[in-house]
């Protein structure tokens, strides 16, 4: 089995676990609230696991067909790009400049998650040598 297998092996892996520990998160806090009818919190859940999933499948799409190297790169450019659009639609219909904000907002805070996701790695890697 070559690296690029067992990478989009582990990105599916990872991608069912946290689609579905963020929807369960999404379903327990929103239940906790009560701001919604029960048909709403379980359309959220199923949108949230669905939105999720349908993340990790974009980014395991380059690992099938590209080199590693290559889709590691095109990965890190697709995940800042999804970043700033999703802060670009929160606060859509505001002024540019807090959209800006909102858009370096998320792209620094996944930076900072890829960069701790990384550094563990390499801590695990150390470990296992």
């Amino acid at each position: 089995m070559g690296d690029r297998t067992v990478v989009f092996i582990g990105l599916v892996v990872a991608g069912l676990a946290d689609a579905l520990a963020n929807a369960a998160g999404f379903h327990v806090q929103e239940e906790s609230e009560e701001l919604h009818s029960r048909a709403e919190v379980w359309k959220g859940t199923a949108l949230c696991f669905l939105a999720t999933g349908a993340t990790f499948t974009l980014i395991a799409i380059p690992v099938l067909l590209f080199p590693l190297r290559v889709a590691i790169h095109l990965n890190w450019g697709l995940s800042f790009a999804l970043l700033a659009a999703i802060g670009l639609g929160v606060d859509r219909g505001q002024p540019l400049r807090r959209r800006a904000k909102r858009v370096a907002e998320y792209v620094v805070m996944g930076a900072a998650a890829a960069l701790l996701c990384y550094w563990m790695g390499r801590l695990a890697k150390t470990i296992i040598q």
